[in-house]
């Protein structure tokens, strides 16, 4: 009985979504993308492509609270697992989307980015082998001038989104001609130091999510090798010195960026000028890691 109802519960939402009310069809998306993150619909890729298929309609509606609930739902049509059975064209309709969304209004913005790196992470080898260069490409820059420019809730996306993308099984980082962009970009934000307002570029929770997306990177290949992957460890140490210092206090809680090898298991040597000792107010730490080198980010609110 209660699967019943689910069913008829779902269908209902899927023809309301199409209805000519404003207000009916954004509450119809809503409630889509509640179901598409609870089973048994985020596991079925065949229900979650009849939410799929009422979505360009809401993306591309006139009316900005339609076009705000389908971009949300879009995004979380992506994360559910039964993505990663789409096949191509579903992946690249959904990308094209997300695209759309992420250049819409600044309040559907958030959703946009948020869906693209979704979509690229569930996407399959075809696509990311097919479209690597070009799709795969436009959607991670698109996400990039999102980084360090906008609403905070954006850019935090943006970083969320890239370390998305980072993670997609398929994707091999060593050989994207894109990579060292997005890589670089994520250091900056992770440092604070990024293109967009002193404020904006040292808001905690956009450097966390930084931090966390550069995760993703499983090899020094990831960022161009070895060399390159400690010339950005020294570029987060001396960011973070920077930023602490007007003040002492300051200087001990943005923390550093302490390097190691893990094959050696040795502790590296602090960047001169980097804060040292314990930090006076705590601070979290995100373990960063290109391979074979290991590095722990710790920050604090400016």
């Amino acid at each position: 009985m209660f699967t019943s109802l689910r069913s008829r519960i779902y269908d209902t939402m899927l023809e309301c979504s199409r209805d000519d009310d404003p207000g009916v069809k954004s509450s119809a998306l809503r409630t889509l993308g509640v179901l598409v993150c609870h089973d048994p619909f985020r596991s079925d890729a065949s229900l979650l492509c009849l939410v799929a298929d009422v979505l360009p309609g809401g993306i591309q509606d006139s009316n900005i609270n339609v076009r705000i609930r389908a971009g949300w739902t879009l995004a979380n049509v992506c994360d559910s697992p039964g993505a990663a059975a789409f096949d191509v064209d579903r992946v690249a309709e959904l990308l094209r989307l997300a695209m759309h969304a992420a250049g819409d209004n600044e309040k559907c913005r958030p959703s946009g980015v948020r869906a693209i790196g979704n979509a690229i992470r569930s996407a399959p080898l075809a696509f990311i082998t097919r479209f690597a260069e070009s799709d795969v490409r436009e959607a991670a820059l698109t996400v990039l001038r999102h980084v360090d420019t906008g609403p905070v809730k954006a850019r935090w996306n943006a970083v969320h989104a890239l370390g998305s993308l980072l993670r997609s099984a398929h994707l091999d980082l060593g050989r994207v001609t894109w990579r060292a962009e997005v890589v670089c970009r994520l250091a900056g934000a992770a440092a604070g130091t990024g293109a967009g307002p002193t404020a904006a570029a040292r808001n905690f929770k956009v450097r966390i999510g930084a931090a966390a997306a550069l995760q993703a990177v499983r090899s020094a290949a990831g960022v161009g090798g070895a060399a390159e992957a400690r010339r950005l460890a020294d570029e987060l140490t001396c960011a973070a010195t920077a930023l602490g210092n007007n003040s002492t206090a300051a200087a001990a809680a943005a923390g550093g960026l302490v390097g190691s090898t893990a094959a050696a298991g040795a502790e590296a040597e602090p960047k001169a000028g980097a804060p040292t000792g314990p930090s006076v107010f705590p601070a979290p730490s995100v373990d960063v890691g290109f391979g074979e080198l290991r590095y722990k980010v710790r920050l604090q609110e400016q």
